[in-house]
């Protein structure tokens, strides 16, 4: 009987496993939709809606050295990520030159600057963060970075939070 009650057991776990990889694969494939014009545009959207109601100031931004993601790059980035091995590691990143500095540095040392993603399955989120480096004498490469936090439902995208830090 004891036999029986385990056997029972490890199925039912395994079926669900299966159940949660197949549930956390379909969320993770809605990302690749950001390939798409018109899911690119409702992201973009989704952000500005994000400022509005998060009385998010672009004056902040046009003065600071934070990289803000862009369509031409979010979709580049998409297009570069290996689906299957997205789907297995959770997490991808990609080296870019954004090359925005203060004017008072010179650019004259390269600094990695870097776009990665990483799907937080335990909230069924994403966390897209765009890195921007420049060179400060006497002192090396200074890092900023933006955070997008969003989630995908029912083909809809919600930002649920922009960070910024640097």
């Amino acid at each position: 009987m004891l036999k029986k009650i385990l056997i029972l057991f490890f199925i039912l776990s395994s079926l669900k496993g299966i159940s949660q990889t197949t549930t956390a694969e379909k969320q993770i494939n809605q990302i690749f939709q950001l390939e798409e014009k018109e899911k690119i545009h409702q992201f973009f959207q989704a952000i500005e809606e994000y400022k509005q109601d998060h009385d998010y100031s672009d004056a902040m931004i046009m003065d600071s050295i934070f990289a803000e993601i862009t369509p031409p790059v979010l979709v580049n980035f998409i297009k570069s990520i290996n689906k299957e091995i997205f789907i297995q590691e959770k997490e991808f990143t990609k080296d870019y030159e954004f090359n925005i500095f203060p004017q008072e540095y010179a650019a004259n040392m390269p600094c990695a600057d870097v776009v990665s993603l990483r799907f937080l399955e335990e909230k069924n989120q994403f966390l897209l963060m765009v890195g921007n480096s420049f060179y400060v004498e006497d002192f090396g490469c200074t890092e900023s970075g933006t955070s997008y936090l969003f989630k995908i439902e029912k083909g809809k995208i919600k930002i649920i939070n922009i960070m910024e830090v640097g």
